[in-house]
């Protein structure tokens, strides 16, 4: 019957995180898969680098979510994908910490009215001053 298919025994679901990975590469071999997990958390932060035409830029933003090596956050400016971004948190008090980071524009899209960008460490201190799980501990 065109359109129709048989099911036959289906196998367990993924339970742990390296499972969960492992199925993502059997049905999407060409995707890059992400190393390690992500973070709900929203910090402040100030965002500064050259935005898609080149333009020098400032802008203040929430993270809305981070990992060890990157966070995901909107901007009003789309962002070149492999441009780098300085970014500094702002602390209770609305002031920026003197410390930023160098981050790499991994992706941009749009969102609404303005840009989602995806970034990934490139050097400078842990902005989030949290301890993350190392790969592998934790279900990992």
């Amino acid at each position: 019957m065109k359109g129709s298919v048989i099911l036959g025994e289906q196998p367990a679901a993924p339970q742990t995180a390296p499972e969960y990975r492992q199925a993502w590469r059997t049905v999407f071999p060409d995707q890059k898969v992400r190393r390690e997990p992500r973070f709900p958390f929203c910090f402040q932060i100030q965002v500064r680098g050259l935005d898609y035409h080149g333009n020098p830029f400032e802008e203040h933003s929430n993270t809305a979510d981070i990992s060890k090596s990157g966070c995901r956050f909107s901007l009003q400016r789309h962002v070149p994908r492999g441009g780098f971004l300085a970014i500094s948190v702002q602390g209770d008090d609305g002031r920026v910490r003197a410390e930023a980071a160098l981050y790499s524009v991994v992706w941009c899209r749009t969102a609404g009215e303005g840009y989602e960008v995806g970034t990934e460490l490139v050097e400078g201190p842990n902005l989030w001053n949290i301890t993350f799980p190392e790969c592998g501990t934790g279900g990992w």
